[in-house]
């Protein structure tokens, strides 16, 4: 798949690529939000250089090649760049059940899948307005769904 690595895509091939893979990419989100140890992980193609959060606050980033990570680390890791990889994304931020679930599909847009409550009203508001507070496009995708997106 495509679609997470082109940073020249405009806005709409992104929607259009997001609809298209909808299921795999929900599939992706409900095993972020059912797993218990990891808040946030990021990754850079450029030798697999990664930022993560875990849900007890740790942070620890750097190449997965540097041996900053345990093995069990190192494996919990390369798992979600493994499934990350193959949806086309690059990242996810998760921040609980009752906030945001952010899923990296470029390194300039996110889609923002709110939980309800002040966070999806914020999303809406945004999306009505077609930006939110950073001056980013916000489009509703349905069914609690956002892109959020710096212009092309």
């Amino acid at each position: 798949m495509t679609g997470c690595t082109d940073k020249n895509q405009h806005l709409s091939a992104k929607v259009d690529w997001i609809q298209a893979n909808r299921s795999l990419l929900a599939k992706l989100v409900d095993e972020i939000q059912s797993q218990g140890s990891l808040r946030r992980v990021i990754w850079s193609d450029r030798r697999e250089f990664v930022t993560v959060i875990y849900r007890d606050d740790r942070i620890i980033d750097g190449y997965l090649d540097d041996n900053n990570w345990t093995t069990k680390e190192a494996t919990e890791i390369t798992d979600w760049i493994a499934r990350l990889k193959s949806a086309g994304c690059h990242g996810f931020d998760d921040n609980g059940p009752a906030e945001v679930t952010r899923l990296f599909v470029s390194s300039t847009a996110y889609i923002g899948i709110p939980s309800g409550g002040r966070f999806s009203e914020q999303y809406a508001e945004w999306a009505k307005n077609d930006r939110n507070d950073y001056g980013y496009r916000c489009i509703d995708l349905g069914n609690g769904w956002y892109l959020t997106s710096q212009k092309h």
